[in-house]
């Protein structure tokens, strides 16, 4: 009997099926941005648009339903970056303050500056990276934007200590 069971698994035959593209499987989305760059030393890096205040308080104003009272800018602010969330899926879109370029230098009379500070509507930090959004959901941004410029890295205007 020992003899017979060596020569039957001998003429069996096993296949395992291999899928190489699972039906409904989709790729998995091209994140942006793809990298980041080195620190400066003790700050934070925004990648987003440099984007005055004023235009976001616009951009609410134009989706916004009138009220008798109005709005105040505190209110345009977080209604516009609320509607910017929504119409691009970007969940970690917020305004930052940066003091300069990171990883390009634009030429000076492009960057827009309020307060002393540059206003990013940011897309992601280097410290949420993990959470970028999608190159899709950037382009629709950008699309917003009316493509005047693309994203880029800024640097912080402050400092951190760990």
């Amino acid at each position: 009997m020992t003899g017979a069971l060596p020569e039957s698994l001998a003429q069996l035959n096993l296949t395992i099926p291999v899928e190489s593209n699972v039906a409904g499987a989709k790729a998995k989305p091209r994140r942006c941005p793809t990298y980041v760059p080195p620190a400066a030393r003790h700050r934070t890096l925004f990648f987003g648009y440099n984007v005055p205040i004023r235009w976001v308080w616009a951009y609410a104003r134009q989706n916004l339903k009138p009220r008798p009272q109005g709005y105040n800018e505190i209110e345009l602010l977080l209604y516009g970056i609320d509607i910017l969330k929504r119409e691009t899926g970007i969940m970690t879109l917020h305004i930052d303050e940066a003091r300069k370029p990171t990883d390009t230098q634009p030429p000076a009379h492009l960057i827009h500056w309020e307060n002393e500070a540059i206003p990013i509507l940011t897309i992601c930090s280097s410290e949420d990276f993990k959470y970028r959004p999608t190159r899709e959901q950037v382009d629709k941004l950008s699309g917003i934007l009316d493509n005047l410029q693309t994203p880029r890295w800024w640097t912080s205007i402050r400092t951190y200590e760990y």
